[in-house]
């Protein structure tokens, strides 16, 4: 099938024949999953984790612009 752009003058081939220790991929697939994780809450919750994890008190003006914050950052 013919493309509009051969992307594989863009792009190298890859190279899946990674070398390195195990316990390294391991450790980068747990921090980005809790990392993850993390940004789902903060996306999710209802107050973005503001008060329910951070307890920071939302009982003050501007507490909505705290709760925007919080999901932004997710």
């Amino acid at each position: 099938m013919n493309t509009i752009i051969d992307f594989s003058m863009l792009l190298p081939a890859p190279c899946n024949n990674y070398a390195g220790p195990t316990l390294a991929v391991w450790f980068l697939v747990i921090i980005n999953t809790i990392g993850t994780i993390r940004s789902l809450i903060h996306m999710f919750f209802h107050d973005g984790g503001a008060q329910s994890i951070a307890t920071m008190n939302l009982n003050v003006s501007g507490s909505q612009n705290i709760v925007a914050i919080f999901g932004q950052w997710g």
